[in-house]
């Protein structure tokens, strides 16, 4: 392991980082940010310590174009405990209410499943970090507090049950050892071998658990989802553990682990960051001259050819095929700059 530098360094790019679990994401991009010594960092979503897999960390420059990462869709894969309702919605919290597991069908499940898919609303849960009068939801639930919050509109783009649940209801088989469950789970999937100490009530059966993957909109809460799921079930639900394996199209195939980060030198880790534009790349690309950068670079709107009709579009120069930010197109016909890198901090 490499000591991390005490000059911070200036660097620009993204890294795709596998958060471990009980890590916040504050946490997690903070031992990030101090292995590659960087002097600014920030990371495009939070993931709950109880979560793991892909965060996105901007680094430098980077951190202009956050804001289309926390807009983009993302992939999960969840566990989810059926027979039990918790506080906080997830194997954290504190059991309320405990209530028998059905065996349904796939049919009946499926069924249930479809009318989670598509545009729907959410209320948001109290444990979470939107804020009420200046105070987060979550320390307002901790002093025992509910307020009123409203729903919010997403869209979950695909729900599916994981291979596994073909046989009737449920994705896992159980294996009951002195008190302990051992699962079968999907590769996406790394569920404590250690079973959840709600395995040893007398309720819960071989067949209590359902693994999803699943592709949503911003702003959707995946315990909430789960929680809808389980009264639409009849039984309850939590989520019991969750991973993240997507984000706009950067996929967990391309994560680095901290681990991973503190084995390497400055150097090598520097090979891990992703390029300023890589979240972009399924955008259109508008090639554009020194004079218009010129322009651009002065917040001015330009008039060129061939532009898209709509729409956001990747800015290169046409020379060199620098990078230099994103544009938007005017209803007018021009492209203005929205945000735009400095290349003096590229050139460090």
């Amino acid at each position: 392991m490499y000591p991390p530098s005490s000059k911070k360094r200036s660097i620009n790019g993204i890294l795709l980082l596998d958060k471990p679990k009980g890590m916040t994401s504050n946490q997690a991009l903070q031992t990030a940010k101090q292995l590659f010594s960087a002097s600014k960092a920030g990371h495009t979503g939070s993931l709950d310590p109880l979560a793991t897999g892909l965060l996105p960390l901007c680094f430098g420059e980077a951190t202009k174009f956050s804001q289309f990462l926390l807009n983009a869709d993302k992939t999960y894969c969840v566990s989810a405990r059926l027979g039990f309702k918790t506080n906080t919605g997830d194997a954290e919290g504190e059991v309320i209410e405990t209530r028998p597991v059905t065996n349904y069908s796939t049919d009946q499940l499926e069924s249930v499943l479809s009318a989670f898919r598509g545009p729907i609303s959410q209320i948001p849960p109290m444990f979470s970090a939107l804020k009420h009068k200046g105070r987060p939801l979550y320390k307002l639930a901790r002093q025992g507090l509910v307020v009123e919050r409203n729903p919010r509109n997403v869209t979950i783009h695909s729900l599916r049950l994981l291979d596994g649940n073909d046989e009737g209801i449920y994705s896992q088989q159980l294996s009951f050892c002195h008190g302990t469950a051992k699962t079968k789970q999907p590769e996406c999937m790394s569920i404590h071998e250690d079973c959840d100490p709600r395995d040893t009530q007398a309720m819960l059966s071989a067949k209590s658990i359902l693994n999803f993957e699943i592709k949503c909109s911003k702003g959707t809460y995946i315990r909430t989802l789960i929680e809808d799921i389980g009264e639409a079930l009849g039984c309850g639900a939590y989520v019991h553990d969750l991973r993240r394996l997507g984000v706009a199209n950067y996929l967990a195939a391309q994560m680095v682990s901290l681990e991973e980060l503190q084995s390497l030198s400055l150097a090598e880790c520097d090979q891990k960051l992703l390029s300023l534009d890589s979240l972009l790349n399924e955008w259109p690309v508008l090639k554009i001259s020194q004079a218009a950068a010129y322009y651009l670079f002065r917040g001015q709107a330009v008039l060129l050819p061939n532009l898209p009709k709509q729409g956001f579009v990747r800015l290169l120069l046409q020379e060199s095929g620098q990078f230099i930010g994103v544009g938007e197109i005017l209803d007018d016909g021009r492209v203005a700059p929205r945000r735009l890198v400095d290349l003096n901090k590229l050139s460090n």
